[in-house]
Parts: C-alpha cells; structure tokens; sequence
C-alpha cells in the first residue's frame, strides 16, 4: 500500500478502530428527563452558572447553545464515548486555532476555569461520564437555509465554498502541527475498509442478500482503486471531512465552516466530495461540481489524477452515511428534544441511492455520472 510522504504525518495520525461504543444510539441521553440539568452542571467547569440552553443537534456529540446573562454566547459539545481521546480533541483545537491565524475563521474553543480545554463531566442517572467542551458561538445564516432561498446564487455559493475549501487546504499543507498533535487517518481502510471506523454498510437488516452482495462487489472496487491511490503532500494533510451545509454558514456574505469533529489526515478531493454528495439528487449536480472545483482552483492547484477520484470518493462517502446511520441510528434520529426521525425513513432512500452506484459500478461505469461524464 502506497505510504504518505507529508513531512508531519507519518507519526500523528491515528489508524481507526471502531469502539463497542460506537454501536449504542447516539441519541442515548438526550431524551433523558434532566439532560439539560447534566449540560447546566458542564458549564460550571466554565464558571457559568445561570443560561438559557437551546438544543441544536444530536450527532457525533450532544450540542447545545448557550445564552449568559451577560448576553454572550456558545456552543456547548458533550462529546460521545468512545469517539475521540481527549488528545484528539485537544488536537482538533490546535487545527482550529492554526486555521483562524491563517485568515480562515473557525470557532474559537474556550478555557476552563482550570486553564484547560475540555471537562469531564456527569451526563446521566448512571453517573456516565462524558467531555465536554465550550466554543464561541457564531452568528450567520444556517448554509440549508441558504440553499432553500430563490434568491440565492447558487454558481457564486459553490465556486465560494470551493475557494474556502481550497484555502483550508493550503494552510495544512504549509503547517506543522505540534509534536502532540494526533488525529485519525482517513484512507482506504477507515472509509471503506473491512472494519470501517463508521461502521459497516453492506449488512443492513433493510437489504436482501443479494443488495448486500452488490453493495460489497463495488466495495471492492472502491477499495482497490483507494489502496492505489497516491498519499503526497499536495494532496493529503488535515481536511474537515464533514464539509455539509449542515456544518456551515454565510456569514458576511462568505462561507463559514465548524464542527471540525470528523477532521483527519485525508485526501483533499474527499472534502470536495463530501461537499458535492449534499447535492447528490440535484439536478444540476454536475454545474454545481463544476463551480465548486473552479473555485477551489482559483485557491490551489488540482491536478487530473486527483479530479479523477471524485467519483470513487463521492460514492465512499454515500457508503460512510449509510454505515454511520445504520450503527448510531437503531430506531430513530432525535433532531430536538420531542422529534425523532424513523430509522426506516432515513434509511430509504440512502440505500436506493447507494445500491444505484454500486450497480454503475459493477456494470463498469462511473459511479456519479453526472460529475464524470459531459
């Protein structure tokens, strides 16, 4: 298997291992009378005592905003067992920090009373114990609402967010993290490996054997392609790995990314194709990836060879969803604190699609034919 020839990788990633934790519902806790009891407690690890606490989402991490009385606000994360050591945490805030000195604005982590990042703290009746963490909050406008608005210009969004994307490039291939600094490493294994970090996603009880058969013959592919595909330092470094509108916001008319959680060492085209799978049943996919890849340009170099994986990276990342889904989700995705989502309406149509490519994929075609195909 090809090896990275970064200057700083080789010793500060980590190989990802799924933990027996990372099968239970990530809504675990949330809809537990007292939860915001448990979140008020955190917060006292940051000298805050009295705020109104909002619920925002649910996913890796329980996520909840903070309003003081001294009208300042934050985003508390309760972070999910067995996830991330504290190390990678604490590493993700030096990224973040490196980011902003850059000229690209990220949250910024804020310090304990104790003059540290993070806080062990109490989350349910069993008396678990969970890390929390406190970052600013920012303002702007929610990227899915964005995209739902008529007057939107949707070619001047994607050439932005390519642009951004491509500036947060350049900066982690001009830095050098800290000796301590230690995050996951995003390859072939860990995407679509034999034991993926986001769980498997050729076994679910909602496909047929022979759905499953298919879905694990693209793997292969997929796979194979991945453990062939070069690891330089013009494109592989840090990358946010999670760039969906979901995790984004325009703030002064520019894009704005956080939720850095998924962040590790990876290719840089799975940052554009994590972005571009938001858009997957868009009609206009393939102008959307145009732009999107024309801004990034417009910030660094992206070579034909690596354009060429977009496709097999986009339909990784379909395959990362599903697996994500099938072992955080059992029933159902709480998205407030009274709304859950069913297991069987989430899962639907991200099979449907999956299974679609796979079958593109068997059949000798691209995957995403809209992106590699005129």
């Amino acid at each position: 298997m090809p090896t990275c020839s970064c200057r700083y990788c080789a010793t500060r990633w980590l190989r990802l291992v799924p933990e027996p934790s990372s099968q239970q519902n990530i809504s675990a806790g949330l809809a537990e009378l007292g939860a915001n009891t448990w979140a008020q407690q955190a917060l006292l690890h940051w000298g805050i005592s009295d705020a109104r606490l909002s619920f925002v989402s649910a996913r890796e991490n329980i996520v909840f905003r903070v309003d003081t009385l001294e009208q300042k606000s934050f985003a508390l994360r309760i972070h999910r067992p067995g996830y991330h050591s504290l190390a990678e945490l604490e590493s993700e805030n030096e990224w973040t920090l490196a980011l902003g000195e850059f000229g690209i604005e990220t949250p910024r982590p804020i310090a304990t009373l104790r003059n540290t990042a993070y806080a062990e703290v109490r989350w349910d009746r069993e008396e678990e114990i969970r890390v929390a963490g406190l970052i600013e909050w920012v303002d702007g406008d929610p990227m899915t609402e964005v995209l739902k608005r008529s007057d939107t210009n949707i070619s001047a969004l994607m050439t932005d967010i390519g642009k951004l994307i491509g500036r947060m490039h350049n900066q982690a291939t001009q830095w050098t993290p800290s000796a301590r600094f230690v995050r996951p490493l995003l390859d072939a294994d860990a995407l679509i490996g034999a034991n993926p970090w986001w769980g498997s996603f050729w076994d679910l009880p909602e496909m047929r054997p022979e759905q499953s058969q298919c879905v694990l013959a693209a793997r292969d592919q997929l796979y194979q392609s991945l453990l062939g595909y070069e690891r330089r330092t013009d494109n592989f470094s840090m990358i946010h790995s999670d760039i969906l509108p979901q995790n984004m916001m325009l703030c002064d008319s520019r894009p704005f990314v956080f939720d850095f959680d998924d962040s590790g060492f990876g290719w840089h085209v799975y940052d554009l194709a994590v972005a571009l799978v938001a858009y997957i049943d868009e009609p206009d996919l393939g102008e959307r990836a145009r732009k999107m890849i024309a801004g990034y340009r417009s910030s660094r170099a992206l070579p034909e060879a690596d354009l060429q994986m977009l496709p097999t990276l986009m339909l990784s990342r379909l395959m990362v969803q599903l697996g994500w889904m099938h072992h955080r989700v059992p029933v159902a995705l709480q998205i407030s604190p009274t709304q859950t989502i069913p297991r069987a309406d989430l899962l639907a149509p991200r099979i449907a699609r999956v299974l679609a490519a796979c079958q593109r994929v068997v059949d000798g075609k691209s995957p995403v034919p809209m992106i590699s195909e005129p």
